[in-house]
């Protein structure tokens, strides 16, 4: 691959800065790679009281949906990516780096 230690370490940091801000420990993975790309393999455990998990499956008709920054920032900075258009930092970091919320 084309990833070298110096890249691979740049990645944890970045996996790092994510968690730290939410108080999530990274204490382990695995990274693996062919000839040709870099593959990571992500696993995250925690735990919740009995009945305090709200799930999509227990969305109802008439439930109150709320989010969390500006939907489709991120879409739109993949879009611009894919037409190779460096045109809007701002949507591209959006998608490249989107915040944990």
């Amino acid at each position: 691959p084309r990833e070298t230690p110096r890249d691979v370490e740049a990645i944890y940091a970045g996996i790092r800065a994510a968690c730290d801000p939410a108080g999530v420990a990274v204490v382990g993975g695995d990274t693996s790679a062919s000839r040709t790309d870099l593959f990571l393999a992500v696993m995250v455990l925690g735990d919740a009281a009995p009945g305090a998990v709200l799930r999509r499956s227990g969305a109802r008709a008439g439930d109150h949906l709320y989010v969390t920054g500006t939907l489709g920032d991120a879409k739109a900075g993949f879009e611009l990516l894919q037409a190779r258009k460096r045109t809007n930092a701002y949507l591209i970091t959006r998608h490249l780096m989107p915040t944990a919320r």
